[in-house]
């Protein structure tokens, strides 16, 4: 049971090294770390982690309860702890990640909400359209004489934070800045257990990573700055339909609001373009989900670009694009702090707790999804989809604090599906078999491999 009644069990522990808690095999092992604790302790647990501890909830029910049905409760993000304590240098206090649910988190949920409403969204799709066009049009693939694999994520990193500048900002951004914006965010992601310990050290003091993540900080400061520098009149000389963030904000906010508004919108764009990579991937692996979905595109578009009308006409692709958010969630984890003393299925959360939802756990749970590890678009069917838990499936969070850029997400992602399986045909990579990663932050080294080959025209 989950709500305020009386606690009727003790919340388990996980705490394996003196000082650094569990932390060191979280950090070693991730996936099993993660599948081990669930299997010993259940839904619940409370991680020590050395400088912090967090409980760890894993259930549909327990998203429902802390972000929805007793969410006047976890209205606190909790302050620079857990992931925060790596992200908030970088974030400030832009809409994603103002700590508290109060007039200044309402006002700029105010004036960044309208960008991402249906209307400005429908304006925003054709022109999104054509920057994905321009940027998978030329893939290295197997015909060119090149090596036969193609590392997805940096094309598909390209054509989301292409779209992202030029639709949000109202302003180009160039290839050597994505690459430069997409070394930093990796910098960061790799700093982000470490930097859990590193909150508990002053900030003039020495600690392990600390000084290269502040440069990878001020790389992304910069380009920020450089690309905000640009807006102007090429912007609407290009696209004067489109919605211009930055323009509302400056009339509303300081340097440093303004600063963290736009690195807050940039960086979305990383997460969402190595799980859109790992859609390619999947479909690589299964050529019945793939061949489904080429039909479907082949059947609508007909070799054109697609219209924001085109994308409820091919309703499998988004289907893959939901089982491949399930499977590598943007998020790794949602963070709240109670604010009162509260109960979540028997177990008692004190007043102060941190409490993580745990999104990659919620989407592989074996209660709630029939062989959670396979890839199946067809769960995303509505007849079967109806028949799960609402908040079975959260790749970008939930509740009012759920992230408003979500169908703006999904309609990038579902219009470079639909552009990438015009023109070529995937398969695995004959060498390298990437291992999918328990969220999108979390970015695997190796890249995400496949073979691409170009279809004939027609």
């Amino acid at each position: 049971m989950t709500g305020h009644a009386a606690a009727v069990r003790t919340i388990p522990t996980v705490s394996t090294w003196p000082v650094l808690g569990c932390l060191p095999d979280l950090i070693r092992r991730k996936e099993s770390f993660w599948t081990d604790i669930h299997r010993a302790h259940g839904d619940i647990v409370h991680l020590d982690l050395g400088v912090t501890g967090l409980v760890a909830v894993s259930h549909p029910r327990h998203a429902h309860h802390v972000l929805i049905e007793n969410a006047r409760n976890y209205v606190d993000k909790g302050g620079p702890t857990g992931f925060r304590a790596t992200l908030l240098p970088l974030t400030g206090q832009g809409l994603s990640t103002i700590d508290v649910e109060d007039e200044h988190w309402r006002s700029r949920r105010d004036l960044i909400g309208p960008a991402f409403r249906q209307g400005a969204l429908k304006a925003m799709t054709d022109h999104m359209a054509q920057l994905v066009e321009q940027h998978t049009a030329a893939w290295p693939t197997a015909q060119d004489g090149a090596e036969p694999g193609l590392d997805v994520v940096p094309p598909v990193t390209t054509a989301v934070t292409t779209a992202l500048a030029e639709l949000l900002y109202g302003a180009p951004i160039n290839d050597h800045e994505i690459g430069q914006v997409s070394r930093a965010f990796e910098q960061i992601m790799n700093y982000m257990w470490v930097g859990m310990l590193a909150s508990a050290v002053p900030p003039w003091a020495p600690f392990p990573g600390r000084r290269r993540q502040r440069q990878a900080i001020g790389v992304i400061e910069n380009v920020v700055r450089d690309v905000v520098a640009r807006r102007g009149p090429a912007r609407s000389a290009r696209a004067p339909e489109l919605v211009d963030i930055l323009s509302a904000a400056e009339r509303q906010l300081d340097a440093e609001g303004l600063r963290d508004e736009a690195v807050s919108l940039l960086l979305g764009a990383e997460p969402l373009a190595i799980s859109v990579s790992w859609a390619l991937h999947l479909l690589a692996r299964h050529q019945d989900a793939q061949h489904a979905a080429r039909t479907e595109v082949d059947k609508v578009l007909a070799g054109r670009c697609p219209r924001f009308e085109d994308l409820a006409a091919l309703p499998y692709l988004r289907m893959v694009l939901k089982e491949a958010l399930r499977l590598c969630p943007p998020t790794y984890w949602v963070q709240r702090r109670a604010a009162r003393d509260d109960v979540i299925d028997g177990v008692a959360v004190p007043a102060g707790t941190n409490v993580v939802v745990l999104i990659h756990r919620i989407h592989t749970h074996p209660d709630v999804w029939e062989a959670p590890e396979h890839f199946d678009p067809e769960r995303f069917a509505p007849e079967r989809a109806k028949l799960r838990h609402r908040q079975a499936w959260i790749p970008f969070g939930s509740g009012r604090r759920g992230c408003v850029a979500r169908e703006f997400s999904m309609t990038l992602g579902h219009l470079i599906l639909a552009q990438t399986l015009q023109r070529y045909e995937f398969s695995p990579h004959p060498r390298r078999t990437p291992r999918l990663t328990v969220a999108a932050n979390l970015r695997p080294r190796a890249g995400v491999w496949l073979t691409a080959r170009r279809r004939a025209a027609g």
